[in-house]
C-alpha cells in the first residue's frame, strides 16, 4: 500500500478552477502535519501549471478511468461532482480510505467520508452518516485569512468600487456580458479579474485599449484577497470564489452558469449575503445596471449584506477536513506513521 494522501480533481476552461483550487488549499493543510500528498489531474496545460507552481507533485489520470497510477496513497481524495462510483469502488477494493469533497452521487454514498463545504445544504452543519456538511468545511485560503486579519471594515462610499471576478474559467463569457452593462455607468471603479483558464474574449481586449474608463483589467493574478479587501461589491458566479468574497464580507451579485444552481441562489437571497440575478442566459444588461443603480442610491442595502457575510465562514474548513480524515484514519488503524 502506497503512503501518505492522494488528491485526485480535475479543472480546466469547461469545467472552472474551484476543485483543483480548493484541492491544493487541502494539500497545504496536509502538509503542515508533515502528511506526503500527490496529485492525479486530468491533462490540462492550466490546471498543470497551477498545480506545478504549488509544488506539489502530480500525474495525470481522469477520473472516467481506471487509475492505472500504482504508488497512490492510504486516502485518496476525490473532489469532482461527478459520478465517479466506479473509481471509488476500485480504490476501496485496493484498501484505500475514499473521502469524496462537494459531491452528491452515488459516489458520496458509498464513499468512507463525504464533506459538502457548502452555506446552502439543508441539513447545515450536522453530521448525516458517512456525510459532514456546512460551513465549517469552506475551504479558505490562508492568504484571505492574512488579509481579512489586517483590513480595516469598509465602508460603502462614491465611486463604488465593483470586482468582477467570475472564476478560473467563466465557461460562458459572463466577464464579458458584466463589463458591457457596466461600460458607460457613472459612479463606479470596476477592476476585471480574467481567470487563469478563461477564453480570451477579443471584445475585451479591444475594450482594455480604451482610454478614459474607470476599467482596470488583470490577468495571471496570484492572490485574490487584496483585491476583494478594496472591493464594495463583486459579481461573480456559484462556486469557490463565492465563498471567499463571503469570507472577505464582500457582498455578491450573482449569475448562475448552471441551471441546478438555482436552490444555492435562493441560499444567497435567504442568507442575505449578496444579490441572485439567475441563471445567465435569462440575465441581460438591463438586470445588471438596475441592480448598481439600486446599490448606488442605497449604500446601508450594501452595509447590511456585508454585515449578513461575517461570522459565516471562519476559514479553518482545510483544518477540520484534515483533522477529520485524521481521525478516522485512526481509528480503522491506518496511516499510523502520520497520526
Amino acid at each position: 500500500m502506497g503512503s501518505g494522501v492522494t488528491i485526485w480533481t480535475e479543472g480546466g476552461s469547461n469545467m472552472g478552477m474551484g476543485h483543483v483550487m480548493r484541492s491544493v488549499n487541502i494539500a497545504r493543510a496536509f502538509a503542515e502535519v508533515d502528511v506526503p500528498i500527490t496529485f492525479l489531474v486530468n491533462k490540462d496545460r492550466t490546471v498543470m501549471e497551477q498545480i506545478e507552481g504549488s509544488g506539489f507533485p502530480y500525474h495525470i489520470a481522469s477520473l472516467e478511468r481506471t487509475c492505472r497510477y500504482k504508488q497512490i496513497g492510504d486516502v485518496v481524495i476525490m473532489d469532482t461532482k461527478k459520478d465517479v462510483s466506479d473509481r471509488v469502488e476500485e480504490l476501496k477494493k485496493r484498501g484505500r480510505v475514499v473521502v469524496m469533497i462537494d459531491n452528491i452521487t452515488r459516489a458520496a454514498k458509498i464513499s468512507d467520508i463525504s464533506i459538502l463545504p457548502s452555506l446552502f445544504v439543508e441539513n447545515n452543519g450536522r453530521q448525516d452518516g458517512n456525510i459532514y456538511c456546512g460551513g465549517e468545511y469552506i475551504i479558505i485560503g490562508e492568504n484571505f485569512r492574512v488579509v481579512r486579519e489586517t483590513r480595516a471594515v469598509l465602508e460603502p462610499s462614491s465611486p463604488l468600487k465593483i470586482l468582477v471576478t467570475m472564476g478560473g474559467a467563466d465557461p460562458n463569457n459572463l466577464t464579458e456580458k458584466v463589463v458591457d452593462a457596466l461600460w458607460d455607468m457613472e459612479d463606479i471603479e470596476v477592476t476585471v479579474v480574467i481567470g487563469p483558464a478563461a477564453r480570451t474574449s477579443q471584445r475585451i481586449k479591444r475594450m482594455e485599449r480604451t482610454d478614459g474608463k474607470p476599467f482596470t483589467f488583470l490577468y495571471g493574478v496570484k492572490d485574490m484577497a487584496p483585491l476583494m479587501a478594496i472591493s464594495h461589491v463583486a459579481f461573480t458566479a456559484m462556486g469557490t470564489t463565492l465563498y471567499e468574497l463571503v469570507y472577505m464580507w464582500v457582498p455578491s451579485v450573482v449569475i448562475a452558469n448552471y441551471r441546478d444552481d438555482h436552490k444555492d441562489m435562493l441560499g444567497i437571497e435567504r442568507l442575505g449575503i449578496g444579490f441572485a440575478l439567475g441563471y445567465h442566459t435569462d440575465v441581460n444588461q438591463i438586470h445588471i445596471q438596475k441592480t448598481v443603480e439600486r446599490l448606488l442610491n442605497n449604500k446601508p442595502l450594501l452595509r447590511r449584506a456585508s454585515i449578513n457575510c461575517r461570522g459565516l465562514i471562519d476559514g479553518f474548513g482545510a483544518t477540520r477536513i484534515v483533522e477529520l480524515i485524521r481521525g478516522f484514519i485512526g481509528s480503522k488503524k491506518y496511516f499510523v506513521n502520520y497520526i
